[in-house]
């Protein structure tokens, strides 16, 4: 079982969960986490090379489905209520 996992990783079919709506980091070729901050999946498109690609809010180009790993939303940051407003 665990064989066929690893194989599936290696063809890039752990992805295939990622759907748009999803949150993800941006992994390079060889696996380097390359953004700090997660991203949000704004759809999915297949490219003109026949791959899928992700396209996000906050970039306006793509990424590799392949190289994108879910991962949970970020926390959100509340204010504490100390703070005076100007």
């Amino acid at each position: 079982m665990l064989r066929i996992e690893v194989l599936k990783m290696e063809r890039g079919e752990k992805n295939k969960a990622i759907q748009a709506g999803d949150w993800c980091y941006l992994l390079s070729v060889d696996g380097i986490q390359q953004n700090v901050e997660p991203y949000l999946i704004a759809s999915i498109e297949t490219g003109s090379d026949g791959q899928q690609y992700a396209r996000f809010l906050e970039t306006d180009t793509g990424w590799p489905l392949a190289q994108c790993e879910r991962t949970d939303p970020p926390v959100p940051v509340v204010p504490p209520d100390n703070v005076e407003d100007f």
